[in-house]
């Protein structure tokens, strides 16, 4: 049964005991899904990832709308990051300031 768009047979079949692995992963495209997309990201620090393809040759969802945030010059996903606070210490302060901008934004625009 669909309300308001959403499959509510999935969210019962997880109320009686299924729930999978990739429970959070659905939490996180359903939230992803209305995400706003914002070109006020700072520039060189944060960037939308590139359509991630998997072995069947699908784009994976969650990868495309994952943004990107710089570790020690080196790319990471934004939930990578988020989960663990080692690479954080690694951030230079631009780095921080850009990582804590996004995750300030991407809070926001959940009630937007």
């Amino acid at each position: 049964m669909k309300e308001g768009g959403l499959d509510t047979d999935s969210f019962q079949e997880r109320k009686e005991g299924r729930a999978g692995p990739d429970d959070n992963e659905e939490v996180t495209r359903a939230l992803l899904i209305h995400e706003k997309k914002t070109p006020s990201a700072t520039a060189g620090s944060v960037r939308a990832a590139a359509p991630v393809t998997t072995a069947n040759g699908s784009d994976s969802v969650s990868e495309t709308n994952d943004p990107i945030v710089m570790v020690a010059g080196r790319p990471f996903s934004y939930s990578e990051v988020s989960q663990k606070p080692e690479l954080v210490a690694q951030m230079t302060p631009d780095e921080k300031e850009a990582y804590i901008a996004m995750g300030q934004r991407m809070f926001e625009d959940l009630f937007d």
